[in-house]
């Protein structure tokens, strides 16, 4: 670990799950902290160990780690894999189909450093060729997905969500083809070629899964239905690995991968979403997105119902992109700007999402026709670090402000006085705090609107105009309310 590191940005970096990180480094399981120094264990690297749960296959722990099926078999030197029994104790190794992906990597690389064909150009629609990262917005997978997201047109073209648009399940901004959350400053490009890599990741295990149950890994339905569902959740698709034997008597077909992808969320067996580790059970983003259509807490069977709808849809939409052949001939993305570029100034190194960006020139025109004032935006969209650190400064000074999830706070500030009680320094609990933001975020809880690009924080008016500048803001049909802080107006957007 390097100053600066968290257990986040680690998982993220290496496209492992943060439950997947502690689990491959048990000794982080009694504190919340990593400091400059530490060795922790990447467990797509190998060396790591997977203990044995209830219900897993062979070919479902080698999807959850990104390995290989057989390389598990042959390191544990197992005569029966399908004898494993609860508590078994497996190695993970660093097999031949991580270093195969390596290569690809590599040569995908040095493809990059030409000029990549439209998908158009392609010959073969083999599923590595459909997800390669040196294609980016253009490689065909992202095109089939972006059918499904919402992103992108059948002829390839590009739809305004690709450029921003926050997520119905848990309210994050999204951007580019596979609506990547969490983006950063990446633009919609960018974050494209960000997700293939990681999805191009997942392609050693889907294939050693798909051949050992006798199925074709190429198969486009196959592929994007299984990627597709990673995109969505990754442990719904280790699930789908588990399942995806069943797929070899009735065949592929739309309908019976449909089928597969809801009983990733849905045991088969009890007919309730299958429980997570963490607490809840899988889906939890079904449940907001069933609770805003019905405008009341919706029932488990109204959430199933949402949850077979949205398979199914997505389904379809991606099997009309595959049959119409989809590509991306000959199209390119606009700017990424929103209505223009900013008309507002801002502080250096903060995140607006084009969203955000309309919002931000929305205000500032509003503003600025009633009062002259020109709006100068202090904070945007927050990661876990960036919101730990604001958090952090405010429970140094005593100056926090109210949050609306009062167990999520409790959570944060916990993390934070265990820190100092422990003398650690500033970054230490930082990273601490922000460990603890990343675990909400993958519950599906953001205990700030600035986690998403749905608030805005600005320098704070003149006493003189004040009065004036906040009447405007708050006429503006954009914002939903307006909160007066030591030195900065908390904008919350609509």
């Amino acid at each position: 670990m390097q100053r600066g590191d968290s257990l986040w940005s680690i998982a993220r970096h290496y496209g492992v799950s943060l439950a997947q990180l502690e689990g491959a480094n048990p000794q982080l399981a009694s504190h919340d902290f990593i400091l400059p120094g530490d060795r922790v264990r990447i467990p797509t690297r190998g060396g790591a160990n997977h203990v044995v749960r209830a219900g897993e296959t062979i070919g479902g722990i080698a999807g959850q780690h990104g390995v290989s099926a057989r390389a598990i078999i042959d390191a544990n030197g197992l005569k029966r894999p399908d004898l494993i029994h609860p508590g078994d104790r497996l190695t993970l190794p660093a097999p031949q189909e991580i270093r195969r992906t390596n290569q690809a990597s590599e040569m995908a690389t040095a493809r990059a450093t030409r000029t990549a064909p439209t998908v158009s150009q392609q010959s073969d629609n083999d599923v590595r060729t459909m997800f390669d990262p040196a294609l980016g917005s253009r490689a065909r997978g992202a095109v089939i997905i972006g059918q499904a997201e919402g992103t992108r047109t059948p002829s390839g073209g590009f739809r305004d969500a690709f450029y921003g648009h926050i997520d119905p399940g848990n309210g994050v901004g999204n951007r580019g083809s596979f609506s990547l959350q969490h983006a950063g400053n990446l633009t919609p490009e960018q974050a494209d070629a960000q997700q293939l890599a990681r999805l191009s990741r997942q392609i050693p295990a889907f294939e050693a899964a798909a051949r050992a149950a006798g199925l074709d890994p190429d198969n486009a339905t196959l592929a994007t239905g299984y990627l597709d569902l990673y995109n969505q959740s990754p442990t719904a698709a280790a699930r789908f690995l588990d399942q995806i034997g069943t797929l070899r008597e009735i065949g592929i077909t739309r309908e019976s991968v449909t089928d597969l992808r809801i009983h990733s969320y849905i045991d088969r067996a009890t007919g309730e979403r299958f429980p997570l580790s963490g607490g809840g059970r899988a889906g939890s983003g079904f449940v907001n997105i069933a609770q805003k259509a019905l405008g009341r807490k919706p029932t488990e069977a109204e959430v199933q119902r949402t949850l077979r709808a949205d398979q199914s849809r997505r389904m379809q939409d991606m099997d009309a992109a595959i049959t119409t052949g989809a590509t991306t001939a000959s199209v390119s993305p606009r700017p990424a700007a929103g209505d223009g570029p900013a008309r507002f100034t801002s502080s250096p190194g903060i995140d607006l999402t084009p969203a955000a960006t309309r919002s931000a020139n929305a205000l500032h025109d509003s503003v600025q026709a009633a009062t002259g004032y020109s709006i100068h935006v202090t904070s945007g969209r927050r990661g876990p670090d960036r919101q730990a650190s604001a958090m952090y400064g405010n429970f140094a000074d005593n100056s926090s402000p109210r949050y609306a999830n009062q167990a999520a706070f409790d959570e944060v500030r916990d993390a934070y006085i265990s820190g100092r009680r422990a003398g650690l320094g500033r970054a230490a609990i930082v990273d601490g705090m922000a460990n603890v933001l990343q675990r909400q975020v993958d519950r599906g809880v953001l205990i700030s609107r600035h986690m998403s690009d749905r608030a805005l924080d600005i320098r704070m008016p003149p006493a003189t105009s004040r009065q004036a500048v906040v009447a405007a803001i708050r006429d503006n049909p954009e914002v939903q309310s307006v909160g007066i802080e030591d030195d900065h107006l908390h904008i919350q957007l609509r």
